[in-house]
């Protein structure tokens, strides 16, 4: 895991990458604020897909914890074209082997590892996992909302490794706040139940009795 650390200078081509990836993270913000549901699930499918393609990575992906942060499943990804999608494998993955990366969430960090492999073999298990994806170095944050961490959101590079970029570590983590939000949001509104209006006279449901009137 990389500390944090000041921002270097940015150069002219830098300023002009920065502005691309504003806006990308404006119509990102725009487009999960204005949907519901599984509208959330499609808008973060196609956000994934542009901020994953205008940082020339080679996978952008959502991943939720669940039973009170056992276990992580891999819920969205995007592949650039001709890397293996690894959704599939990636289901119940026990969320213990990535301590290290849930401590550093918790501070409100990211994590970029520029070399897995020099992953130390206290953390192999992670190292194992993220070899057999093909992984060489990746950048991921916490997606964090109503006070819960509840998932990351990451870059994967596979076909060469990546210097760290303080650019992409910055849409990367401004993107992290407008995901976990529309997530967080979608999860209360999966929790409301209809309110079950009944007749306080007969016990059956108000439209029963109203069909019953007609």
């Amino acid at each position: 895991m990389l500390p944090q650390r000041a921002r270097p200078a940015l150069s002219g081509e830098d300023v002009d990458r920065a502005i691309g990836l504003h806006r990308i993270g404006r119509d990102i913000l725009r487009a999960l604020a204005g949907e519901t549901g599984a509208g959330i699930d499609r808008a973060l499918d196609a956000a994934l897909t542009e901020v994953g393609s205008y940082c020339g990575v080679d996978r952008a992906y959502v991943f939720r914890f669940r039973d009170e942060m056992t276990f992580v499943d891999n819920t969205h990804e995007w592949c650039a074209q001709g890397v293996s999608p690894e959704i599939d494998n990636l289901q119940g993955v026990p969320a213990e082997v990535a301590s290290t990366w849930i401590a550093a969430f918790e501070r409100e960090e990211f994590v970029f590892v520029p070399s897995v492999s020099s992953i130390p073999d206290a953390e192999s298990d992670l190292r194992e996992i993220l070899e057999a994806q093909g992984i060489l170095s990746l950048l991921v944050a916490p997606l964090r909302a109503g006070g819960e961490l509840i998932g990351l959101i990451g870059f994967d590079y596979v076909r060469e490794p990546s210097e760290l970029s303080w650019i992409d570590v910055d849409v990367l983590m401004t993107i992290a706040d407008t995901v976990a939000a529309a997530l967080y949001r979608r999860d209360a509104e999966a929790h409301v139940r209809p309110v079950d209006r009944r007749d306080l006279l007969t016990g059956l449901p108000d439209e029963e009795i109203g069909r019953a009137h007609v």
